[in-house]
């Protein structure tokens, strides 16, 4: 399979909204993303970060977000998105599309990559399988905020 990698066009902004849109409104992300939201939400990954898609026959089949001023600039980058459309998964192009950005930003001088993955997804597996590995150090923390709490 002949696969394509290329930073995004506007024409294909959609398509992407609805890869994003489609893949975490699955389990075990399960989010209720509509087109409008998941599209606002490429339109700001478009100023703010590096989104690389993969392509097949011209069609874009999926994306990598990535943002390079996270935490240290010009030395990590954080992935804040990677999917691929479900057909297409298991057949070596996220690989791909993630290699792609290893290569451009170890060009750039970028020395290691950092990423949240939930245990229960596929991507967890995938992402070990390509050498990444549990931090010891650090760790995701969250907070559910009280619905009582009003912006003033």
């Amino acid at each position: 399979m002949d696969v394509q990698i290329r930073k995004p066009r506007r024409k294909d902004l959609k398509e992407v909204a609805d890869i994003y849109m489609e893949e975490f409104s699955k389990p075990p992300y399960s989010e209720k993303w509509s087109f409008k939201i998941a599209f606002e939400k490429i339109k700001y990954f478009l100023k703010t970060d590096d989104i690389f898609v993969a392509l097949v026959n011209s069609k874009v089949i999926g994306f990598i977000v990535c943002n390079f001023n996270f935490w240290f600039p010009g030395k990590t980058i954080f992935i804040e998105e990677l999917a691929i459309r479900e057909k297409f998964q298991g057949k070596g192009i996220g690989k791909k599309l993630l290699k792609y950005v290893e290569d451009y930003y170890t060009e750039r001088g970028v020395e290691s990559i950092v990423l949240l993955s939930n245990k229960n997804s596929k991507a967890y597996d995938f992402y070990k399988n390509l050498n990444y590995k549990v931090e010891k150090e650090n760790v995701f923390m969250g907070k559910k905020l009280s619905s009582r709490a009003q912006v003033k």
